[in-house]
């Protein structure tokens, strides 16, 4: 009888690392450098991929092709092994399910009956014993099968819904349609020399009335998710940088780390949402846009500058960090970046909420002020806070000559009416609760 295969020595399947997948995702930060992966890549799993399994699988994935041939069964138990491991490289050099594991060719040398027993004995034996494995993984796949038909079946349920609606939306305005016309062949027949302008004032009343119902849906929507938004930004950002400890940076490096990447976590998501409510927003009237602007612009940025100012005083101490603590400095840098970016975005849209020159904001709020000077920290905290600001006049800009006084008096005068009649369009009905929420305005770093 041959020699079955040895295992160690077989190129690892996709199937043995969908497998595994599931017990290497609480593990897959260690194992990846002992596959040689690189650090960059690993880091970009993490921010592809929320699943723990998907990093994993990935993460082998990567390796295999990487590897190619060379990618054998025994390298990655070792690898395994080598952070502790060993259930998952049991497992992964455990039988293959469909493998035969005796191979009968050439093995019966006559047609001695006892022989030929003894060889389907022994087939059998190994046969039983591949069984469970077998049925196991046939149990895991089925299970995969009825999760994903599932999902799909979820999927096509809420479709259908939804083209019901649509149906039923249709329904309805073909039926005003038909009303519509009905009316307008009903006053052709009454009064012919008139009825083409009252047909117009119909449809021009009910395109209208449908454009304020759609319009005053989508700033109710807005005035909710802002709402909505300020409450999350106050308890998950605000309300934790007020802590004492926090505002005095009396915290450990390793639990200052935790706070600020959870904190950062936080802010990206809320950036996230205020995107993707920017193309309705501009539809909204300027009371609605004004708030929109307050907290995008103002509130949310003042928490995001603040975030980056202890993300800078935190580099100060990276030297006595330990090699996991710099590993998670990385990763809130990263963070850093990614909100940036977003930040960034939103900028170039914030002209398109204003439609008038006299409601348009001089500029939104400056750039995150960079450096982790602590003389420079209280005027920092003050550049935050867009209210906190003062127009500095030069000297140069004070000794002006007598014959631009006139002007500029005539200048200050039209800016001023400007002013008045701006701040007075930007404060008026705010006496409404459904209108009002708490909006930051500071960085929440005052000693």
């Amino acid at each position: 009888m041959e020699e079955t295969i040895d295992p160690r020595k077989s190129v690892v399947t996709e199937m043995q690392l969908s497998d595994i997948s599931d017990d290497v995702g609480t593990c897959w930060r260690e194992l990846g450098p002992k596959l040689e992966i690189a650090a960059s890549k690993i880091r970009n799993l993490d921010e592809e991929y929320r699943c723990n399994r998907d990093k994993a699988n990935e993460l082998l994935i990567i390796w295999k092709e990487k590897e190619a041939s060379g990618a054998l069964a025994g390298l990655l138990a070792d690898a395994l092994e080598s952070i502790g491991r060993k259930s998952i490289a049991e497992k992964l050099l455990g039988p293959l399910p469909g493998k035969p594991c005796v191979d009968i060719k050439d093995n019966v040398e006559s047609n001695d009956s006892n022989q030929i027993d003894k060889l389907l004995q022994e087939i059998i034996s190994e046969m039983q014993t591949n069984v469970p494995t077998m049925c196991k993984h046939l149990e895991e796949e089925g299970f995969k099968v009825r999760t994903k038909i599932k999902e799909l079946q979820e999927k096509l349920s809420n479709a259908t819904q939804k083209n019901q609606e649509v149906e039923q939306e249709s329904s309805k305005m073909r039926a005003r349609i038909e009303k519509l016309e009905k009316q307008l062949q009903d006053s052709k027949q009454e009064n012919p020399d008139n009825f083409v302008d009252h047909t117009k004032d119909d449809i021009s009343d009910a395109t209208s009335n449908d454009l304020d119902t759609d319009l005053a849906t989508i700033e109710r929507r807005i005035k909710i998710q802002l709402n909505k938004l300020s409450e999350q930004l106050n308890n998950n950002v605000t309300s934790p940088l007020r802590v004492p400890e926090v505002k005095e940076d009396k915290l450990k490096t390793s639990v200052m780390l935790d706070l600020l990447t959870r904190l950062s976590e936080s802010l990206q998501e809320i950036y996230s949402d205020i995107q993707r409510m920017v193309a309705e927003t501009c539809k909204c009237n300027e009371d609605v846009k004004r708030d929109f602007y307050d907290f995008a612009y103002h509130g949310l940025r003042a928490e995001h500058n603040d975030l980056v100012h202890r993300v800078n005083d935190l580099e100060s101490a990276q030297a006595e960090m330990s090699d996991e603590e710099k590993k998670e400095f990385e990763r809130l840098q990263q963070y850093q970046i990614n909100r940036q970016r977003q930040v960034e975005r939103l900028e170039k849209l914030w002209r398109g909420l204003f439609t008038s020159p006299e409601r348009l904001p001089e500029k939104t709020c400056s750039e995150p002020y960079g450096g982790v000077d602590s003389s420079k920290k209280a005027s920092r905290r003050n550049g935050t806070d867009p209210g906190a600001r003062q127009k500095q006049i030069k000297p140069q800009e004070q000794a002006t000559s007598s014959g631009t006084c006139d002007d500029d008096k005539l200048s200050f005068t039209k800016f001023k009416k400007t002013k008045k009649t701006t701040m007075k369009n930007i404060f008026k009905k705010k006496e409404s609760n459904d209108n009002c929420y708490p909006v930051s305005y500071s960085s929440h770093r005052d000693s």
